[in-house]
């Protein structure tokens, strides 16, 4: 949560992992724009190693989506 209002959405906010999403025990269905399950690492971009999983290990969302979700539960 922000403590003033932003000018324009931050592109470091929104993002949380199954393991965070899990011990919160909260459900954010309602605010989730993406959900990740791939991922690329490269070094040097090349070579790249591809994990999948069968689930997502990080939800994301619009940053003024997740203040709002959490002044709605104060």
């Amino acid at each position: 949560m922000e403590k003033t209002k932003m000018v324009r959405e931050k592109p470091c906010g929104g993002a949380i992992s199954v393991k965070a999403k899990h011990l919160l025990g909260l459900s954010f269905t309602a605010i989730v724009e993406d959900e990740i399950n791939r991922l690329s690492l490269t070094h040097g971009l090349s070579d790249p190693l591809e994990i999948s999983l069968d689930f997502p290990w990080l939800t994301w969302w619009k940053e003024s989506a997740l203040t709002s979700f959490w002044w709605s539960r104060l």
